[in-house]
């Protein structure tokens, strides 16, 4: 259980703050003059830490002609400053002027989701699918959102969803191997291990699931050590959920072995006094 709490934690409310910052840093910085180059520079400034200048220039670009980026970047700048209002007002701006921005609605149910407003980031999600059906991310963080609230037929079908459209995509196969993963789960993570042998998350899931699904240790202490080989460092946690497994096994083995004693000799007393 601890185990899967780990992993749970690991794919939970804070993966959606290092997916908004990874937006920052991993975006394409625009080319022109004039209200581009005030966005680039905001873009580097926010790659580089420096939230103060990097809030300015979004600000002053979102007059401009590039103010539907601007907006989208300023608001996942106050999300992963913690200013969670802000940037919720911030997309349902930027949403009001621009319907169809996918990545706008994505991001609103998010910040909606870190609020603790499930119902308006179910909306937000479904909205964002709705404009692109290919959006991986977005189908995990629903899948999250569903996991959060019990709806585990849902999360797994939204995490397999994720994984169709991007097979390698960490986030979503570690999240389907701890949301009580059934056969079809297990098959797609094992297709997904075939395939990729070098994506250290699916042999770690695979591992994780031969320890949760099956107590096959045999089985699952090979992928684990491949996993923690191929660079995963939380293949530790399995590994060590496998070796505190094997400690409780023989813990009981001797509790049984002594309990088993005591109640031999609790039997030879009891006839010894009654003869």
């Amino acid at each position: 259980k601890s185990t899967a709490k780990s992993v749970a934690v690991i794919a939970g409310k804070s993966q959606m703050l290092i997916r908004l910052l990874k937006g920052i840093r991993g975006a394409v910085a625009p080319t022109g003059q004039g209200d581009a180059r005030v966005l680039e520079e905001g873009i580097q400034a926010a790659r580089t830490g420096n939230v103060a200048l990097a809030e300015a220039r979004f600000l002053a670009a979102s007059e401009g002609q590039e103010a539907g980026e601007a907006l989208l970047y300023l608001a996942r700048l106050y999300a992963t400053g913690g200013r969670l209002p802000e940037a919720r007002s911030i997309l349902e701006r930027l949403i009001e002027n621009e319907p169809s921005n996918a990545r706008g609605h994505a991001d609103l149910g998010n910040v909606c989701h870190l609020m603790a407003c499930p119902g308006e980031a179910k909306v937000a999600y479904e909205r964002a699918l709705s404009l692109d059906p290919e959006d991986a991310v977005t189908w995990n963080n629903l899948g999250v959102l569903h996991r959060d609230g019990g709806r585990w037929p849902e999360a797994r079908a939204c995490f397999r969803r994720a994984l169709k459209v991007e097979a390698c995509f960490s986030d979503a196969i570690k999240n389907l191997a701890a949301a009580r993963a059934e056969d079809d789960d297990e098959r797609l993570i094992r297709s997904i291990r075939e395939r990729y042998p070098e994506f250290a998350p699916a042999a770690a899931s695979s591992g994780y699931l031969q320890l949760k699904r099956h107590f096959n240790a045999a089985a699952a202490l090979p992928e684990l050590e491949a996993a923690r080989r191929l660079g995963l460092d939380e293949a530790d946690l399995h590994l060590n959920a496998f070796r505190g497994i094997h400690i409780a096994r023989g813990l009981g083995l001797v509790f049984r072995l002594v309990h088993r004693r005591r109640r031999v000799r609790r039997t030879i007393l009891r006839r010894f006094i009654l003869r």
